[in-house]
Protein backbone atom coordinates (compact mmCIF):
# COMPACT_ATOMS: atom_id res chain seq x y z
CA UNK A 1 0.00 0.00 0.00
CA UNK A 2 2.82 2.20 1.08
CA UNK A 3 4.71 1.53 -2.60
CA UNK A 4 1.56 2.40 -4.44
CA UNK A 5 0.77 5.21 -2.74
CA UNK A 6 4.32 6.40 -3.54
CA UNK A 7 3.93 5.91 -7.13
CA UNK A 8 0.03 7.76 -7.31
CA UNK A 9 2.04 10.87 -5.77
CA UNK A 10 4.94 10.47 -8.42
CA UNK A 11 2.69 10.45 -11.19
CA UNK A 12 0.29 12.75 -10.07
CA UNK A 13 3.61 15.41 -9.85
CA UNK A 14 4.93 14.42 -13.18
CA UNK A 15 1.23 14.91 -14.83
CA UNK A 16 1.04 18.38 -13.24
CA UNK A 17 4.27 19.41 -14.05
CA UNK A 18 3.42 18.57 -17.56
CA UNK A 19 -0.04 20.03 -17.90
CA UNK A 20 1.77 23.55 -16.26
CA UNK A 21 4.39 23.62 -19.24
CA UNK A 22 2.23 22.48 -21.50
CA UNK A 23 0.01 25.25 -21.31
CA UNK A 24 1.26 28.55 -21.77
CA UNK A 25 -1.60 30.37 -23.55
CA UNK A 26 -3.06 33.37 -21.10
CA UNK A 27 -6.36 33.89 -20.35
CA UNK A 28 -8.85 35.89 -17.68
CA UNK A 29 -11.42 34.35 -15.21
CA UNK A 30 -13.50 35.88 -12.75
CA UNK A 31 -14.11 35.16 -9.04
CA UNK A 32 -16.14 36.79 -6.12
CA UNK A 33 -16.35 39.36 -8.23
CA UNK A 34 -12.62 40.06 -8.82
CA UNK A 35 -11.31 39.21 -12.38
CA UNK A 36 -7.88 37.66 -12.99
CA UNK A 37 -6.19 38.52 -16.43
CA UNK A 38 -3.23 36.99 -17.64
CA UNK A 39 -3.12 33.85 -16.26
CA UNK A 40 -1.97 30.57 -18.46
CA UNK A 41 -4.20 27.60 -18.68
CA UNK A 42 -1.50 25.51 -16.43
CA UNK A 43 -1.87 28.38 -13.80
CA UNK A 44 -5.25 27.29 -13.40
CA UNK A 45 -4.78 22.88 -13.13
CA UNK A 46 -1.92 24.31 -10.73
CA UNK A 47 -4.93 26.28 -8.60
CA UNK A 48 -7.35 23.58 -8.86
CA UNK A 49 -5.09 21.18 -7.90
CA UNK A 50 -3.96 22.97 -4.65
CA UNK A 51 -7.25 24.01 -4.00
CA UNK A 52 -8.31 19.91 -3.97
CA UNK A 53 -5.67 19.26 -2.06
CA UNK A 54 -6.81 21.66 0.43
CA UNK A 55 -9.92 20.03 0.14
CA UNK A 56 -8.63 16.71 0.86
CA UNK A 57 -6.54 18.30 3.97
CA UNK A 58 -9.60 19.65 5.48
CA UNK A 59 -11.44 16.13 5.03
CA UNK A 60 -8.63 14.53 6.76
CA UNK A 61 -8.62 16.87 9.74
CA UNK A 62 -12.45 16.45 10.17
CA UNK A 63 -12.32 12.30 10.25
CA UNK A 64 -9.44 12.92 12.34
CA UNK A 65 -11.81 14.98 14.69
CA UNK A 66 -14.59 12.78 14.37
CA UNK A 67 -12.91 9.74 15.13
CA UNK A 68 -10.70 11.06 17.73
CA UNK A 69 -14.08 12.50 19.33
CA UNK A 70 -15.68 8.53 19.22
CA UNK A 71 -12.70 7.31 20.64
CA UNK A 72 -13.02 9.29 23.66
CA UNK A 73 -17.01 9.07 23.99
CA UNK A 74 -16.22 5.07 23.93
CA UNK A 75 -13.35 5.57 26.63
CA UNK A 76 -15.46 7.89 28.56
CA UNK A 77 -18.73 5.36 28.49
CA UNK A 78 -16.00 2.42 29.26
CA UNK A 79 -15.11 4.82 31.91
CA UNK A 80 -18.55 4.87 33.52
CA UNK A 81 -19.50 1.46 32.98
CA UNK A 82 -16.90 0.44 35.17
CA UNK A 83 -17.37 3.09 37.92
CA UNK A 84 -21.25 2.03 38.02
CA UNK A 85 -19.88 -1.40 38.43
CA UNK A 86 -17.35 -0.26 41.40
CA UNK A 87 -20.21 1.46 42.70
CA UNK A 88 -22.39 -1.90 42.69
CA UNK A 89 -19.40 -3.40 44.49
CA UNK A 90 -18.75 -1.08 47.06
CA UNK A 91 -22.67 -0.95 47.76
CA UNK A 92 -22.97 -4.93 48.40
CA UNK A 93 -20.01 -5.06 50.27
CA UNK A 94 -21.18 -2.15 52.22
CA UNK A 95 -24.22 -3.69 52.85
CA UNK A 96 -22.82 -7.17 53.72
CA UNK A 97 -20.40 -5.58 57.01
CA UNK A 98 -23.23 -4.15 57.86
CA UNK A 99 -24.74 -7.20 58.69
CA UNK A 100 -22.20 -8.27 59.71
CA UNK A 101 -21.20 -5.32 62.28
CA UNK A 102 -25.32 -6.36 63.30
CA UNK A 103 -24.62 -9.53 64.04
CA UNK A 104 -22.16 -8.49 66.18
CA UNK A 105 -23.39 -6.02 68.29
CA UNK A 106 -26.81 -8.45 68.59
CA UNK A 107 -23.57 -11.17 69.69
CA UNK A 108 -22.51 -8.66 72.32
CA UNK A 109 -25.84 -7.68 73.19
CA UNK A 110 -26.72 -11.50 74.46
CA UNK A 111 -24.59 -12.84 76.87
CA UNK A 112 -23.66 -16.17 76.78
CA UNK A 113 -24.01 -18.49 79.63
CA UNK A 114 -20.79 -19.75 79.55
CA UNK A 115 -19.89 -15.91 80.03
CA UNK A 116 -21.99 -15.18 83.31
CA UNK A 117 -19.97 -15.79 86.47
CA UNK A 118 -19.91 -15.08 90.21
CA UNK A 119 -19.72 -11.44 90.91
CA UNK A 120 -16.18 -12.71 93.09
CA UNK A 121 -13.92 -15.68 92.22
CA UNK A 122 -11.62 -16.45 94.89
CA UNK A 123 -8.13 -17.85 94.64
CA UNK A 124 -6.38 -19.70 96.74
CA UNK A 125 -3.08 -18.72 97.94
CA UNK A 126 0.34 -20.15 98.67
CA UNK A 127 1.65 -20.53 101.81
CA UNK A 128 5.02 -18.11 102.14
CA UNK A 129 7.89 -19.91 102.89
CA UNK A 130 10.37 -18.65 105.55
CA UNK A 131 13.04 -16.82 103.79
CA UNK A 132 10.88 -16.84 100.89
CA UNK A 133 11.23 -12.54 99.32
CA UNK A 134 7.46 -12.84 98.33
CA UNK A 135 8.13 -11.66 94.52
CA UNK A 136 6.55 -14.96 93.89
CA UNK A 137 2.92 -14.67 95.72
CA UNK A 138 -0.11 -15.98 94.05
CA UNK A 139 -3.18 -13.41 93.44
CA UNK A 140 -5.83 -12.59 95.93
CA UNK A 141 -8.63 -12.17 93.69
CA UNK A 142 -10.41 -11.76 90.56
CA UNK A 143 -13.37 -10.15 89.81
CA UNK A 144 -16.09 -9.38 86.78
CA UNK A 145 -14.49 -6.45 86.71
CA UNK A 146 -10.92 -7.65 85.88
CA UNK A 147 -12.56 -9.56 82.70
CA UNK A 148 -13.83 -6.50 80.96
CA UNK A 149 -14.77 -5.94 77.33
CA UNK A 150 -15.17 -2.54 76.29
CA UNK A 151 -17.54 -2.74 72.96
CA UNK A 152 -17.71 1.50 72.24
CA UNK A 153 -14.15 1.89 72.52
CA UNK A 154 -12.97 -1.55 70.63
CA UNK A 155 -10.67 -2.34 73.22
CA UNK A 156 -10.85 -5.91 74.79
CA UNK A 157 -8.88 -6.99 77.63
CA UNK A 158 -9.23 -10.86 78.49
CA UNK A 159 -6.05 -10.88 80.72
CA UNK A 160 -7.00 -10.74 84.36
CA UNK A 161 -5.39 -7.93 86.83
CA UNK A 162 -3.43 -9.87 89.44
CA UNK A 163 -3.48 -8.05 93.16
CA UNK A 164 -0.41 -8.66 95.22
CA UNK A 165 -0.18 -8.28 99.19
Amino acid sequence: MTVLGLILIMLTGVFTAAVFLGNTDTTSAQAFGQTLSGISLGGFFVAGAVTGLLFAFGLYLLFRGLRRRRRRNLEHRQVVRETKQEQASLAAEKQQLERELERERQRRATPATSEVATERTVVERQPVQPGDSGTERAPVAETSEDRRTDVGSESVTDKPRLFRR
